[in-house]
């Protein structure tokens, strides 16, 4: 199969995951590819029940997950979201939402990705904070069609536009009052407005904007002229092996809380716009000035009131030798009082 036959093949595949919410990830090769053209084959000319409709698409979606969950090309989506223009302003957004992702946190995954679709596009269409009136969502998907760069493969970039503008039109910032919700109530107004309860953060609305991704930054790769025929070897790429890594360890072993903090918060220090709070809380320290000011609260107790009672001074006794193992170890006792 040519690459023309292969774009061909894929933008037909496109046009029908659109009618259930989904664009697909361009590098899909091979097999993949190939089973989910043949499941897509079992509904071609068929009105289906909702019975069978409903089963069709859970067929899809576990195909679509094995796609999606592959470690290795996450990683590497990653490294492409520090990479690209436009994208890489909101790249924080994205490392924190595969994080999210692969420990099954897909509301956080879904709210993460949702304010960086739109950051990425008035980036993109060059507006700043502070300036004039943010344009409207109409003016950003009329900038993406605009096809504004000579490419390299103006086809596909003309293709890849296409289906980013229907997806983004069709699905994510639809008008509410005409939305479909029939797949999913995954629409930026609905979600980012608190406009109802329903469910918009299952693992596939995760996945559908994660696969968005994938199709929007290819798109602005080919403007960039930034060119990759496959994912880096193990090896030659610090940032994406060591994610590959995490991300592997996540699903198969089991990783500390002191281990998975400083893993994540070292990998989203990496991403340029990412703030770091500094000011964060210590729990030790908490119960230790609250231990202080009780003490402080007793000894003005004793001097108005006299010397406490044995029932008092027990209790008191066992609070203290409670709170000083809690708070210090042998090799670290600090006596409190």
């Amino acid at each position: 199969m040519d690459e023309f036959d292969e774009m061909y093949q894929y933008s037909k595949v496109v046009e029908i995951l659109l009618d259930y919410g989904w664009v697909l990830t361009p590098f899909i090769i091979g097999r993949d590819f190939q089973k989910i053209q043949q499941q897509l084959s079992t509904i071609e000319g068929k009105v289906l029940s909702e019975v069978e409709k409903d089963s069709f698409k859970e067929e899809l979606y576990a195909l679509l997950t094995d796609i999606t969950f592959s470690v290795s090309t996450r990683s590497f989506f990653v490294y492409r979201a520090k990479e690209v223009k436009h994208v890489q302003n909101f790249s924080h957004h994205i490392e924190r939402a595969l994080l999210h992702y692969y420990n099954n946190d897909y509301f956080s995954t879904v709210l993460c990705l949702l304010p960086a679709i739109e950051g990425s596009l008035l980036s993109y269409y060059g507006w700043q904070f502070g300036t004039t009136r943010k344009p409207s969502i109409t003016k950003l998907i009329k900038e993406i069609e605009k096809c504004r760069a000579a490419t390299y493969n103006p086809k596909n970039y003309k293709m890849y536009s296409g289906f980013i503008s229907n997806f983004l039109q069709r699905w994510i910032f639809s008008d509410t009052s005409i939305a479909d919700i029939s797949e999913s109530y995954l629409n930026r107004h609905y979600v980012l407005h608190g406009m109802g309860n329903n469910n918009y953060y299952t693992i596939a609305d995760a996945q559908r904007l994660i696969m968005f991704f994938d199709l929007f930054i290819e798109f602005l790769s080919l403007e960039q002229q930034i060119n990759y025929n496959f994912i880096p070897n193990p090896g030659e790429n610090d940032l994406i092996d060591s994610r590959n890594n995490y991300y592997f360890r996540l699903q198969t072993v089991e990783i500390s809380r002191k281990e998975a903090m400083e893993t994540e918060q070292k990998f989203m220090e990496q991403n340029v716009n990412y703030y770091t709070e500094k000011n964060i809380p210590n729990f030790k320290d908490m119960v230790l000035r609250f231990a202080i000011e009780h003490m402080e609260f007793m000894k003005e107790h004793e001097i108005k009131f006299g010397k406490r009672n044995r029932v008092h001074t027990s209790l008191f006794k066992r609070i203290k030798s409670r709170l000083e193992k809690i708070l210090f170890s042998k090799n670290n006792f600090i006596h409190l009082f």
